[in-house]
């Protein structure tokens, strides 16, 4: 048997375990996505929900605002919630969705 030296036994197996450290770095899954709490002012939010900006003040209550001196800011989560709480299906959706309810009706009674 072929005496090795011991510094180059260590450095062989610190190499493994940083190859074994980096695929394990590129394997792990993403941290889940936190929703996105950036804030917008009033004409931003007019861009995204095409709307102009005097809408936008009177829906302000709606959508959910914070007041930071004399300006509104708004939650980009609560402007799209708020796009989603007033979005219209059409018309097979909602048969789907009545279809379903129907169904639920008939399972509890």
């Amino acid at each position: 048997m072929m005496n090795m030296n011991p510094f180059e036994v260590l450095d062989q197996r610190l190499i493994n375990i940083e190859r074994i450290l980096s695929l394990m770095q590129s394997t792990q899954s993403a941290p889940p996505k936190k929703p996105d709490e950036s804030l917008l002012e009033a004409l931003e939010v007019a861009e995204i929900i095409k709307s102009p900006v005097t809408t936008v003040y009177r829906k302000a209550p709606k959508i959910g605002y914070i007041k930071h001196g004399k300006r509104l800011l708004f939650k980009r989560s609560d402007v799209m919630a708020y796009l989603q709480k007033y979005e219209h299906k059409s018309l097979s959706d909602r048969k789907i969705q009545a279809m379903e309810a129907l169904k639920e009706r008939v399972k509890v009674a």
